[in-house]
């Protein structure tokens, strides 16, 4: 910014006022008298006539303008209105489990991808409704039940996640991971957990967190305890109940669900979580009481 000329009221000496630019071809003569100057006016009485010049200043420039609020990266967080502690109700996150941005991206990759009623993603359980409630026991077959789900939604994708993650609680970082089996025709990136107690998830289970096959939607605290308990095995080197090329398969037994539960590693990486007629077949047919204690989960 150039320098300013400088005034004072002629009539009453008041406050410096700031005038217009310095032009340098024209000099003033200081103290000169001026009958009006154009945008400068005596600061305590509008009435008074006349300005007096008093010198020049030199104004640092101004901060550069601040730029345009960056527009949010997506729509607010869902949330849930619960009752306090001073009985008040108060909003919440709902899926609190979740990382805001982890969170912030599923819903940003998701809602384009689920969302358009003319090309829908398929539940994968398809014979069964065990997304209509995450915690159901008993499955219930969709062609007879109008109320059953059908149709993979942003809110099933995020209930399940946030539930599996409360339920484990000890979860690394959350990373984005190509999802291209679970989605139909479909492909998306998503940050999902990378893994428990470190040990790291693989696709194949990742895939099965946002869209299970058949089996494959264990409750969220069996699922927790039973990933928990294979994950101590195999850091333990205990001896798997069943052997596939690489892979180590542990059994457990569901209070619940009334059924085994399988959990498969494949060196530190925890491959496949999934309701198991082998498990459930090997607690019917008698196992020690210490092992069955061990391997028992909700």
């Amino acid at each position: 910014m150039p320098d300013h000329y400088l005034f004072k009221c002629k009539t009453c000496m008041s406050a410096e006022i700031v005038g217009p630019e310095v032009e340098p071809t024209r000099k003033l003569t200081l103290n000169a008298p001026f009958d009006a100057v154009p945008g400068v006016q005596c600061k305590t009485n509008m009435w008074h006539k006349g300005v007096v010049y008093v010198g020049t200043r030199f104004f640092p420039p101004k901060a550069p303008p601040l730029g345009p609020k960056a527009a949010p990266s997506g729509p607010p967080l869902p949330t849930v209105w619960v009752m306090g502690d001073a009985g008040r109700y108060v909003s919440q996150k709902k899926y609190a489990s979740i990382p805001d941005v982890a969170q912030q991206a599923l819903i940003n990759e998701l809602e384009p991808l689920l969302s358009k009623p003319d090309d829908r993603v398929m539940l994968l359980g398809a014979s069964v409704d065990r997304f209509s409630d995450y915690d159901d026991v008993e499955d219930v077959p969709i062609e007879y039940d109008d109320k059953a789900e059908q149709w993979l939604t942003v809110p099933l994708v995020l209930d399940r996640l946030n539930r599996v993650a409360a339920s484990l609680g000890n979860i690394g970082l959350w990373k984005p991971a190509q999802i291209d089996r679970n989605l139909g025709d479909k492909s998306a990136f998503l940050t999902l957990p990378a893994g428990v107690d470190g040990y790291k998830f693989h696709l194949e289970l990742l895939n099965d967190l946002v869209n299970p096959r058949g089996g494959h939607a264990v409750a969220a605290d069996t699922f927790a305890a039973a990933v928990k308990k294979g994950v101590a095995l195999g850091k333990a080197n205990e001896a798997a109940d069943d052997t596939r090329d690489n892979s180590r398969a542990y059994y457990f037994y569901s209070t619940r669900s009334k059924r085994g539960v399988t959990v498969v590693l494949r060196g530190t990486m925890v491959l496949s979580v999934y309701y198991s007629n082998a498990a459930t077949q090997m607690f019917a047919h008698g196992v020690p009481k210490p092992k069955r204690e061990a391997r028992t989960v909700a």
